[in-house]
């Protein structure tokens, strides 16, 4: 399980503890580490994304992506900080038969970092199957940050650099691709998605 400390603190005695995280993933309104740093002027980074951990039970305001074929859904299964997971692709065969996942909409600020979590698993190889990040414009893929076949079946943090794109507004994609073959499985769950920059 990863080894990381959210927001969502209370500063009691002098010292800091953790005692709580909002189920957003976001401080709570009073106090906190957010407190803590404002009062020595530095600043906090803002999630840009909205309900990145899923934590509604629902995937609002993300949308499906290659609905043909299934839609990704929240999931108790597989989760660590967050309350729920995204989970996309299948467990057993066959495979997903082009990409699937759940996108949203943002302005890309600058000095813009995405990055989330991911617990991932497939039999096939990696020159048909993937599990990706990708910046999309009106349903055509602009850039792809992150193709891999992941095989570790272990919570791991992904991330990417999306300076270069600030100041246009791109569909956020993460999902899962292969060609459909009918004796191979990929999928992978996703939480604690965030964007931010300056």
């Amino acid at each position: 399980m990863r080894r990381h400390i959210s927001i969502g603190c209370a500063i009691a005695a002098g010292a800091l503890f953790i005692t709580a995280c909002s189920s957003s993933g976001m401080p709570p309104t009073s106090g906190g580490p957010a407190l803590f740093a404002q009062s020595r002027g530095i600043p906090m980074a803002t999630n840009l994304l909205k309900n990145p951990c899923f934590s509604t039970g629902k995937l609002a305001p993300w949308k499906n992506v290659g609905t043909k074929y299934g839609k990704a859904v929240i999931s108790k299964t597989e989760k660590d900080k967050c309350p729920y997971s995204a989970f996309m692709g299948s467990t057993t065969p066959p495979a997903v038969n082009g990409l699937f996942g759940i996108e949203q909409s943002v302005k890309i600020p600058a000095k813009a970092k995405l990055t989330w979590w991911y617990y991932a698993d497939s039999d096939d190889e990696a020159k048909y199957a993937s599990d990706q990040v990708d910046l999309e414009s009106g349903g055509k893929i602009v850039a792809t940050c992150f193709k891999e076949l992941e095989t570790s079946k272990k919570w791991t943090q992904g991330s990417c650099d999306l300076s270069k794109y600030a100041g246009k507004t791109y569909d956020i994609v993460l999902g899962v691709d292969d060609n459909g073959y009918d004796k191979t499985y990929v999928y992978w769950y996703v939480d604690d998605v965030s964007l931010t920059g300056s």
